[in-house]
């Protein structure tokens, strides 16, 4: 049963692989480092057919593979990527890893974009605030509350 369960990923990510080989020796020779035909509008048709209808599109890059694109999302306060061909035929979710210096892309875009929606506690004036023990103190807890 495990050898049987070994063989069919193995088989799956085969398969992964001669699609991405496919896709980058086709775009090698149309290197332009744009998403043409990529527009919020036919995303909002993807994210309608994957039950996200709601997604907030942040960001549609190319990627470092040639002729694929990164989309950047936001559906239900968690941030996604996905990579796609410019036809939109095809989705692929999952980690893209550059092997040279073995570093997750995904993980790293993903980590921005999150890192961009923190708040800077220090921006943050706490003069109509309650205050509660010491002015100088090392560390301060921030609650939020909405009285209706």
């Amino acid at each position: 049963m495990y050898k049987l369960y070994c063989r069919k990923r193995l088989v799956a990510g085969f398969g992964i692989f001669l699609f991405l080989c496919s896709l980058t020796l086709s775009a090698g020779a149309n290197d332009t480092k744009t998403c043409p035909g990529i527009t919020p509008e036919k995303l909002a048709g993807v994210f309608k057919k994957m039950n996200a209808p709601a997604a907030e599109i942040l960001s549609i890059t190319p990627s470092s593979l040639n002729g694929i694109c990164e989309v950047a999302f936001q559906s239900q306060g968690r941030i996604g990527v996905f990579y796609t061909d410019s036809s939109l035929a095809y989705l692929l979710f999952g980690n893209l890893i550059e092997t040279k210096a073995m570093t997750n892309l995904t993980a790293e875009r993903t980590q921005k974009l999150q890192d961009r929606k923190r708040v800077d506690l220090a921006k943050i004036t706490l003069n109509e605030g309650l205050t509660i023990g010491g002015k100088g103190a090392a560390k301060k807890v921030v609650v939020f509350s909405d009285p209706d």
